[in-house]
């Protein structure tokens, strides 16, 4: 089923009637198996990549359910217009400024473009062959192309399981590795140091920058539009202080998280630096009972940039 959720958050049902099938129809007289991705038009119009039938099912905002482009085959990659196209593990699905709608092929490692007039071709990639090759159209190679997005100059982003990668293609169909030249990992960082682990989702903000979703480590990366770097969204939950107010001693703990970029300051309220230390382990201790009874702030920094401050009471000892 497709659901739909107003701005207030009140959720309903689209389109679909809950049991698995092949079936055009108006709301929830249609039927869909395994839908996946889905992008909206500048009409209104919701593209939804059908994977169970490997189709592409176009629902209008009346609610009306079509097959826009697949049908020729479940399993086999086929260029064609409409229903003469053939597609097989489709995954997700974004649109550019010209209508042209872009689906990623898990299974077989390609990009397929879509104009407004149904017409189906491979865009990127080579059929059936993983890699990951940067190049101009097929002689590019992906591994495991999942979600996509696209930038305000139809640059495509595509998130790749296998290759724990971002690529970038522009409308040219020129490939890049985006982010995540090196291997598997956690590291945050430049787009030439950091590390992803399974990325799956990705979007894209008014400012420019992206969010990648991490589903097997539970994690969001963002990757900042200004400065191409990436950290993790939640990299704040994961560091604390305790006890606060204290006495002699504070303990700032790092869970769960790469500390090698990271490093603590702390600062009187008029702003002198009293400390200014790199994190070495998940719990670094820092002495206060020489300090006097104030307010202090503690400031975690990566890579010169605040990543969380604290307000620290010191009491007398």
């Amino acid at each position: 089923m497709i659901r739909k959720i107003t701005p207030a958050g009140v959720v309903s049902t689209f389109a679909g009637s809950g049991t698995q099938g092949n079936l055009n129809g108006t709301s929830t007289t249609a039927r869909f198996s395994f839908p996946n991705g889905l992008v909206v038009d500048s009409s209104g119009n919701l593209f939804v990549t059908d994977r169970g039938n490997s189709l592409i099912r176009k629902i209008t905002s009346d609610g009306v359910v079509t097959t826009f482009a697949g049908g020729a085959s479940l399993t086999i990659t086929i260029d064609g217009t409409g229903t003469a196209a053939g597609f097989t593990g489709i995954w997700g699905i974004a649109i550019d400024n010209n209508g042209n709608l872009y689906v990623s092929q898990n299974t077989n490692h390609v990009i397929r473009k879509i104009t407004p007039a149904a017409v189906v071709t491979t865009f990127v990639g080579t059929v059936g062959t993983s890699g990951s090759v940067n190049g101009t159209g097929t002689t590019a190679t992906f591994n495991g192309p999942l979600f996509l997005c696209i930038d305000n100059d139809n640059n495509i982003y595509v998130t790749e399981l296998n290759n724990n990668s971002v690529r970038k293609i522009t409308p040219a169909g020129v490939v890049t590795t985006f982010a995540g030249l090196n291997g598997i990992g956690s590291t945050n960082g430049s787009v030439s140091v950091a590390k992803f682990s399974g990325p799956v989702g990705i979007t894209r903000d008014t400012s420019g920058n992206f969010y990648v979703s991490e589903a097997s480590v539970h994690r969001i990366r963002k990757i900042s539009d200004s400065s191409l770097s990436i950290s993790d969204i939640f990299l704040t939950n994961n560091i604390i202080t305790y006890p606060n107010p204290t006495t002699n001693w504070l303990q700032l703990e790092v869970r769960n998280t790469d500390f090698s970029n990271l490093s603590y300051q702390l600062f009187d309220l008029n702003g002198r630096m009293i400390l200014n230390q790199k994190i070495t382990a998940e719990t670094s201790s820092i002495q206060m009972e020489r300090l006097p009874a104030a307010i202090f702030l503690l400031k975690v920094v990566s890579n010169n940039k605040e990543v969380k401050t604290f307000k620290i009471i010191k009491k007398e000892n």
